[in-house]
């Protein structure tokens, strides 16, 4: 718990500039953060993803509907939008929207692969109404990039220079990192390491790591899952750069206890990938209306106890911020109460 207060990256402590806030909200089961799928499009292709993206994907909230979002965010004092996709950055009228979430006292957090920070006017437009972001790039290897990609490497180097852009306009480093699939190609020649080792030491920003799971187009393509070892080794390896003791998980218990996610159909849930927190949509019944009905679900209300969770979370000793991946559990066992089946902090843990 005390290595989150001393990390001076804000994406890393959990996507937040006020942990005490956060941290606030949580106790009381409020939702801080609202994820956002602004767009199902994405240019990409990436072999694996998780939300099933493709360039020529059109579902989408309309502007009216987005603004409608962001006025009952700000009524249910919800502080924080995620804007995600897809890729935000390709989705018609994506700065206007953030500004007006700005202008209403929101902070935007932008989830990226970078591409569209190629262009430098782009660039400056985000650094104006985004505080918060983070890119996915898996790696520096042109060669493992293609592996995981059904596009042309060209769009590697275009993220890796979006990022430079980023940062070469002033973007805090604090409120900056890269993300990172921990997808089995990673694990060749250690190049995860060089990836790793070039955010922290070089550029001076933190890692997010995402678990690998059999989700979405990732589903098909097991041939990608890590060994138990090969997940165990890619977190502790970035743990021991920042001091932070994560388990295998996307954030903490404090940033996924109080947030919730909204489809670019309007369906609203716990977490994406943990479908009995489903409780509405949006283009049917207002979000504050949703949320002031279904707060404790959205919340993970009841596992705020770890007593709550099964097995080895629920005693592990870093359980004070941590509680496992819920989504892991979900499509791992079937329960999104159970403990997390990938974590290494339980001694007799099996790859899942």
């Amino acid at each position: 718990m005390r290595a989150l207060y001393l990390t001076k990256n804000n994406v890393r402590r959990g996507f937040t500039k006020n942990l005490d806030e956060r941290i606030k909200y949580f106790n009381l089961g409020k939702i801080y953060t609202v994820e956002v799928k602004l767009t199902p499009k994405c240019s990409f292709r990436c072999n694996y993803c998780y939300a099933e993206s493709t360039p020529t994907c059109n579902q989408q909230l309309s502007m009216e509907k987005l603004k409608e979002l962001i006025d009952d965010c700000i009524e249910s004092d919800v502080k924080q939008i995620n804007w995600g996709g897809g890729e935000p950055l390709e989705r018609k009228g994506w700065y206007e929207i953030m500004k007006y979430a700005k202008s209403k006292g929101l902070t935007n957090l932008l989830m990226t692969n970078g591409m569209m920070l190629h262009k430098k006017d782009i660039v400056k437009k985000v650094s104006d109404v985004v505080e918060m972001a983070f890119v996915h790039i898996d790696t520096l290897n042109k060669d493992v990039w293609e592996s995981l990609h059904e596009t042309k490497s060209e769009l590697h180097k275009m993220q890796v220079d979006g990022l430079t852009n980023l940062l070469d306009n002033g973007f805090p480093r604090e409120n900056l990192a890269i993300s990172m699939t921990t997808a089995k190609p990673l694990f060749e020649n250690d190049d995860y390491k060089k990836t790793i080792d070039w955010a922290y030491d070089k550029l001076g920003i933190a890692v997010i790591l995402f678990p690998y799971r059999n989700f979405g187009f990732a589903e098909k393509r097991v041939d990608y899952n890590p060994s138990f070892e090969q997940l165990a080794e890619i977190y502790q390896y970035r743990n021991n750069k920042d001091g932070i003791p994560s388990g295998p998980g996307f954030g903490t218990k404090f940033y996924c206890g109080t947030k919730c996610y909204i489809q670019s159909g309007g369906e609203v849930l716990g977490c994406s990938m943990v479908y009995p927190t489903y409780v509405g949509n949006v283009n049917k019944e207002r979000f504050k209306d949703i949320y002031e009905k279904n707060w404790k679900t959205l919340s993970y209300y009841h596992l705020h106890n770890p007593s709550n969770i099964k097995g080895h979370c629920s005693d592990c000793e870093n359980n004070s911020f941590c509680w496992g991946c819920r989504a892991a559990a979900a499509l791992i066992t079937g329960d999104h109460n159970n403990a997390d089946p990938l974590c290494w902090m339980e001694g007799n843990c099996k790859n899942s």
